[in-house]
């Protein structure tokens, strides 16, 4: 796993925004990769009439060592696509890191706070 979504989201903004964040895991990027960006969807009730979802863009974020043995911290904000109010609770989440050369997708299921 190239990176996560931590156990436990915080929210933000009266709840309309989620405050994503994980771990980028270096040691399993290949090296020639010096940066990437994380972009994080978060869902809740999908399909159903309480519906909450959204997409965030972090900054960059760039290897800090020579061999990358490190992991990183990441976050992002990610705002609910309508301006509703995310719920506590249970929550789909799908990250992607993404460099100019590749991508690489994961999923998880963090609880929002």
């Amino acid at each position: 796993m190239k990176g996560n979504f931590a156990g436990r989201l915080g929210r933000k903004d009266g709840g309309a925004t989620v405050d994503a964040r994980g771990w980028i895991f270096w040691n399993e990027i290949d090296p020639r990769i010096q940066s990437v960006r994380v972009a994080a969807t978060i869902a809740q009730n999908e399909g159903g009439p309480d519906e909450r979802f959204g997409t965030g863009w972090s900054e960059p974020y760039h290897r800090q060592n020579g061999n990358g043995s490190q992991r990183q911290e990441w976050r992002c904000d990610v705002p609910e696509e309508r301006g509703r109010e995310f719920t506590s609770g249970a929550a789909l989440a799908g990250g992607v890191l993404v460099s100019a050369d590749m991508i690489w997708p994961w999923g998880d299921d963090p609880t929002v706070d």
